[in-house]
């Protein structure tokens, strides 16, 4: 379940936590907390937490409706009123390729960091969701450095739309 934070207001932090289920992606709790690190979620906010995931699994194999239910846009990171949300959608894919590269390989977040070129705390924030002072282009490089090819194309969008789109697509 990636965690998102992100500064907000200069001194509070906006946390944010998703869980993919099938096809859906649920946010199931958003807050603000003090502090980016040091300071566990507090308990009443992961009982709420752990609460609302029950109800997505059920909602998700049909058996509960749930109250509320926007469709998404496609990108949660929009659906949350990101400014940047095609850049966050991209590296959170990416993210989640590299790390399900890392789990195949067996390889301890330290073997993945000297293997990456990134120190073990930024590997660990990236695998987190945490994508701060990660690019796009360091993160392709991540890949090709975990043996994937990375190739950009550029094609014309079709008529149906006015502006080209940025997607990532693993083969």
């Amino acid at each position: 379940m990636p965690e998102e934070v992100e500064d907000y207001d200069s001194d509070t932090y906006r946390e944010v936590y998703t869980v993919k289920l099938g096809a859906a992606v649920y946010a199931l709790h958003c807050f603000q907390k003090k502090s980016t690190k040091g300071i566990e979620t507090p308990q009443h906010d992961i009982e709420l937490i752990k609460s609302r995931l029950k109800d997505a699994e059920a909602h998700a194999k049909g058996s509960k409706k749930m109250i509320e239910i926007e469709e998404s846009s496609g990108n949660v990171y929009a659906d949350l009123g990101r400014t940047d949300a095609k850049e966050m959608l991209v590296k959170a894919q990416l993210a989640s390729k590299i790390g399900e590269i890392i789990k195949a390989r067996h390889l301890t977040q330290v073997q993945a960091a000297e293997l990456l070129a990134l120190p073990q705390p930024k590997v660990s924030e990236m695998l987190r969701g945490k994508f701060r002072g990660i690019s796009e282009a360091k993160m392709m490089d991540c890949l090709s450095r975990l043996g994937r090819d990375v190739q950009i194309v550029v094609k014309a969008a079709p008529r149906s739309r006015r502006e080209g789109r940025v997607e990532v697509v693993f083969a």
